[in-house]
């Protein structure tokens, strides 16, 4: 019993740094997508200064992200021990959690050095088009049915 709620926490701290990371924008250099960006509007100039954002602060999200790993691979370590350490998990775990606190922090500034480059309407557009993304997600009929030998 006490692996499988050491498993779940495990799953929890990992499935939670993805919400961090994302904040519902469309993975990788979105505003490089011809498509994307003629649905938003963007101009030349808003997708060099986006890029530009991004170039400037792709090292340090590597270094966050790359932190929070190494973090989750040392409390993991921990959790698969044959003899635990209470202290040291906790310890661990709170390692966990500063890392992806520094990478939500940097992620966060980030989207706000985007958002200052995009109007207000470009913004409400790409909201509800992450809102419409969720939406379709939670929609039962679109989930993947499991293909698993009878």
């Amino acid at each position: 019993m006490k692996r499988h709620a050491l498993l779940a926490f495990t799953l929890l701290i990992l499935t939670g740094s993805l919400y961090a990371q994302s904040f519902g924008l469309p993975p990788g250099k979105w505003w490089s997508n011809p498509r994307t960006a003629a649905k938003l509007g963007l101009s030349a100039e808003q997708q060099e200064e986006l890029d530009g954002i991004f170039h400037r602060s792709a090292a340090e999200l590597i270094d966050r992200k790359a932190d929070l790993e190494k973090a989750t691979v040392v409390l993991r370590g921990l959790l698969d021990s044959d003899h635990l350490d209470r202290s040291a998990i906790l310890e661990a775990a709170a390692e966990v959690s500063e890392a992806r606190a520094a990478l939500f922090e940097r992620e966060l500034a980030l989207l706000v050095d985007f958002r200052t480059v995009l109007t207000t309407e470009q913004w409400r557009r790409i909201r509800t088009a992450i809102h419409e993304r969720m939406e379709h997600r939670e929609d039962p009929r679109h989930r993947r049915r499991s293909r698993r030998p009878h």
